[in-house]
């Protein structure tokens, strides 16, 4: 039997990596194309987060009588709307693609 305590420990981790995978997909992650071939041919010049750009995260899991599911998948996919939608709470500008970098940001504040 496991300890409840290392559940959320690993759990907690195992969220956290998907989270990061999504901000990652949201902010940088893209492939981009000339002439219809891949600018970027290796991994090394691939735009991935790094260290140095993660944020302290606190994960926290709340009691539920419900069946635990899905601990993976939701963390990604949600990261990326919900970065879209503070932008624009913030200045009303809706960015409706991926990656969202600033220029994206900038063309959509102008329509």
């Amino acid at each position: 039997m496991l300890e409840p305590s290392f559940i959320r420990t690993a759990l907690g981790r195992r969220w956290r990596a998907r989270w990061l995978w999504g901000l990652g997909m949201a902010l940088q992650e893209g492939s981009e194309f000339i002439n219809g071939q891949p600018k970027d041919t290796n991994l090394d010049a691939y735009p991935v987060l790094r260290m140095a750009d993660v944020p302290e995260l606190e994960v926290e899991f709340l009691p539920s009588a419900e069946a635990p599911v899905g601990l993976g998948e939701p963390a990604t996919t949600g990261v990326a709307p919900a970065i879209g939608n503070a932008i624009f709470a913030a200045c009303g500008a809706r960015v409706r693609h991926l990656p969202i970098r600033p220029a994206t940001v900038l063309e959509a504040l102008a329509h």
